[in-house]
């Protein structure tokens, strides 16, 4: 009956405004979390791009100087693995100010301040090596490599960024067998100033399994339709 159908095309219609919102929402939920992977930024991108707020640096002068217990607390977190203070010439040009010397050893910084997004240091090589660098935040792990020529050239700056939050930032020689040491390791809470090339931010993209469902979705808002259609015609 004309009734029957009209009430037919109201329950389609409710059916696709469901269908297409619930398509929006997973989109967005999508690339969301997409676009929060963690970064490496340069030195020119940390000082110009990013607003870097609650800085806490640790620059190791206060401690001690000698080998330090593991874990070792330091003012944005903690230092697990062999360590020492030293004013090692490659750490400073000069030996006037002190670096955590990691004596050939893997370490790792974790237990930031709450809602850190930012890490960064000046990382000393001693010799030819390379160090392996895993980054893990709260939307996944980021891994990199840092290769030195041995020539000392006053530290290489890396930097680290994760919109959902960093939770450990770890180093391992992959390549020679040289010292290398880290100075004014610090923290903040940072965002992006703009999208200009001095911040570092992935283009937005879906994952496979993402597209997959979205396609499912799509795939039954237009069964929907044509069966509304059908109901059109009868």
């Amino acid at each position: 009956t004309a009734r029957d159908c009209h009430r037919a095309l109201n329950r389609d219609a409710i059916m696709i405004r469901i269908s297409i919102g619930t398509i929006a929402l997973l989109g967005l939920a999508c690339v969301r979390t997409s676009s929060a992977a963690p970064v490496q930024i340069t030195e020119r991108q940390y000082t110009h791009g990013y607003s870097n707020e609650h800085a806490l640096i640790e620059t190791f002068d206060a401690l001690a100087q000698g080998v330090q217990p593991s874990p070792l607390q330091i003012v944005n977190g903690v230092y697990v693995g062999t360590g020492s203070i030293d004013l090692a010439p490659w750490c400073d040009i000069g030996g006037s100010n002190a670096c955590l010397d990691t004596q050939i050893s893997d370490g790792v910084f974790e237990q930031f301040p709450l809602a850190t997004t930012t890490w960064s240091a000046r990382l000393y090589i001693s010799g030819q090596e390379t160090v392996h660098i895993t980054v893990s935040g709260e939307s996944g792990t980021l891994q990199t490599d840092v290769t030195s020529d041995g020539a000392p050239n006053g530290g290489t700056f890396v930097a680290f960024y994760d919109a959902d939050g960093l939770e450990s930032v770890s180093f391992h020689i992959t390549e020679g067998g040289f010292n290398y040491a880290f100075d004014d390791v610090t923290t903040a809470v940072s965002s992006p100033l703009g999208t200009g090339e001095e911040t570092a931010l992935p283009a937005p993209t879906l994952s496979n399994g993402s597209l997959s469902l979205l396609a499912l979705l799509t795939l039954g808002a237009g069964l929907v339709a044509a069966g509304r259609t059908l109901h059109l015609r009868r």
